[in-house]
């Protein structure tokens, strides 16, 4: 009964209370990738809104990254990501492949900032570690 009403209050409870009313003009255009915001080994299927990474040839070991087309100043967001598959491509001619770790970054960056969040200053993100990372440092969440 004690763990019960425990949890009531923990749910009662806002921790950040919410803002005012957003009264500024709503994103029209639709949320994209563009092929100039994406590292070469990135393909974009389903009218962009999977993206894929090249995965023969040595390709698995390289790293892609992407950038939406919209930005944010202010506030808060909710953004989500689905990892749909999960690769691990053999190489010819190999008996034992070393098997690619897989990892995912999410976060914000600002415009001018490299595709590779959490390599500089001017990006933060949350990886598949369960690691924030920010000012080039990981820190647990």
């Amino acid at each position: 009964a004690a763990k019960t009403e425990e949890t009531k209050n923990m749910q009662q409870v806002e921790f950040e209370p919410a803002e005012r009313e957003d009264t500024r003009k709503k994103v029209t255009d639709q949320v994209k990738f563009s092929p100039t915001g994406m590292t070469l080994n990135v393909v974009p299927t389903s009218k962009g809104r999977i993206l894929m990474s090249l995965s023969d040839s040595g390709m698995q070991y390289l790293v892609a990254a992407a950038r939406a087309n919209c930005g944010v100043t202010a506030g808060r967001y909710m953004f989500e990501a689905r990892i749909l598959e999960v690769l691990s491509p053999a190489e010819p001619g190999r008996r034992s492949t070393a098997t690619p770790r897989q990892h995912l970054r999410i976060g914000f960056s600002t415009s001018s900032s490299a595709l590779y969040l959490g390599d500089t200053d001017e990006s933060v993100c949350f990886d598949s570690e369960g690691l924030f990372m920010a000012e080039r440092k990981r820190s647990p969440c």
